[in-house]
């Protein structure tokens, strides 16, 4: 009698210390779906559900995705694989026939990474280089990650992919006041003989007011080269800095290595031009990027598509016999997450690594027990660091800023026209992690009212557990 008494009483504060299974969603979610959204909601505690709605109907996971490439690149790679950029050499002494350059996917490869590969050659004592090529590494030579082709921007977060790769795909041109009616001085960097400016513009002649009209768009010209068009009116004021993609990754990449040779004091004849590397040449140099671990941090914490779609595009070039373009990565992952994180087939289609455009679907089910499997595996915990952290850092810097939240919620968000989510932990009160993922979609997606009613809703999931 006395045991079947405390088996009562234990079952009792089980049931207390979690809250009913049959609690509807926060009412802010319930609010959205009435407006003639599409929302799906799960919150789960102790692999137990607090709440959730539509959890098995597929959205559109927008950035969210990237969780799903970050947590297939960790169990893939691991945290600790980095990427060695090469710089070999055929031929003796001071001139040299061929210097090839062997791309690795890097997709933090910067500007001064090739000046000091540069600076390298010239103090191995090359002085002139009859051929410059490019070795396109794990990759092979497409550059458009899928769904890209969906929208033409020149904006730098739909830049192209290389196996070698520089300042993540972008130019930044500044335009700089002239005189009174005359042109502009304009720079880009990284500096190449790959772009080109082509400027038109005049500084404004008004002593007062901001600049009008000022436009900078690219294009590719006949020779394959960037061409950056300035035109309109510069202010007299003050300089004005855009970002524009960079469409051929490795052209570009390939000249800006080939700047940085000439700026050494390395003479270059021909190129750069794709190929291959010979098995005889000799390594001169290398450069060898930070842990994945780190790069997971720009990939969650900023969301940087580049990121993503390198990291997937490793992924599926990982044990590959030859280079690969963008099929393999969702291929290798869609293996990873049926196996090792037991998800569904039909619960999920992954087209690319960033969650840009229309091109992956998921449910609030897998997203959630993604969210499990990483929380309960050793290997996955550099995901969970490096997720924006509400009201501190990230895409989560200005959210959450005020009340218990801040602090206590680590998640990645996504944005698109029509999808606006988020997934996550919360610390609770009580010392328990709540995991989380919030999904709206719809024609007509207010993303401010959105995350609006997600962080209201996460807030009033926080104080169930308060009480």
């Amino acid at each position: 009698m006395a045991l079947t008494f405390r088996l009562a009483l234990i079952s009792l504060i089980v049931l207390l210390s979690v809250p009913a299974l049959a609690r509807d969603v926060p009412a802010s979610l319930r609010a959205l779906a009435k407006k003639g959204l599409h929302v799906g909601a799960a919150f789960v505690v102790d692999g137990q559900p607090v709440a959730h709605l539509n959890p098995d109907r597929m959205f559109n996971p927008a950035s969210v995705a990237k969780l799903f490439t970050a947590a297939a690149a960790l169990e893939v790679l691991g945290a600790d694989r980095t990427l060695e950029t090469q710089v070999v050499a055929v031929g003796n002494g001071k001139s040299r026939k061929s210097l090839t350059i062997v791309g690795s996917g890097d997709p933090l490869l910067s500007g001064d990474d090739l000046r000091t590969l540069a600076g390298c050659v010239r103090k191995a004592g090359v002085q002139r280089v009859e051929r410059l090529v490019v070795d396109l590494g794990p990759f092979d030579s497409s550059a458009l990650p899928p769904a890209y082709e969906q929208k033409s921007t020149e904006a730098p977060y739909r830049a192209g992919i290389g196996g070698l790769q520089v300042d993540r795909n972008r130019i930044v041109v500044e335009v700089f006041p002239g005189k009174r009616g005359k042109p502009p001085r304009v720079t880009v960097s990284p500096k190449s003989d790959y772009t080109r400016v082509h400027n038109t513009a005049v500084t404004s002649r008004k002593k007062k007011g901001r600049r009008k009209g000022l436009s900078v768009t690219t294009r590719v010209v006949g020779d394959g080269r960037l061409e950056v068009r300035v035109k309109g009116t510069a202010s007299r004021k003050r300089s004005e800095v855009v970002a524009r993609r960079v469409p051929h990754p490795a052209r570009h990449a390939g000249h800006v290595f080939k700047r940085a040779l000439r700026d050494t004091g390395v003479k270059v004849g021909k190129g750069p031009a794709v190929g291959g590397a010979p098995v005889s040449a000799e390594v001169l140099c290398s450069h060898q990027s930070s842990p994945l671990s780190q790069l997971l941090l720009p990939l969650l914490k900023d969301s940087q598509n580049q990121v993503a779609e390198s990291l997937l595009r490793l992924v599926g070039a990982e044990g590959a016999d030859q280079p690969v373009g963008f099929e393999a990565g969702p291929r290798v992952m869609k293996t990873f997450l049926q196996k090792n994180v037991g998800l569904k087939t039909g619960s999920f289609n992954f087209r690319n690594g960033s969650g840009l455009y229309d091109a992956n679907r998921v449910s609030i089910r897998a997203v959630v027990n993604l969210l499990r499997y990483v929380r309960g595996s050793a290997d996955q915990k550099p995901l969970i660091e490096a997720l924006p952290v509400a009201g501190r850092d990230g895409t989560l810097k200005r959210r959450m800023v005020k009340g218990p939240l801040a602090g206590r919620v680590r998640a990645k968000t996504g944005t698109l026209d029509k999808a606006v989510t988020l997934a996550g932990f919360m610390d609770l009160p009580d010392g328990r992690t709540l995991v989380f993922a919030v999904m709206v979609g719809g024609k007509k997606v207010n993303a401010s009212a959105v995350r609006r009613a997600t962080d209201k809703a996460l807030l009033e999931v926080y104080g169930w557990f308060a009480k």
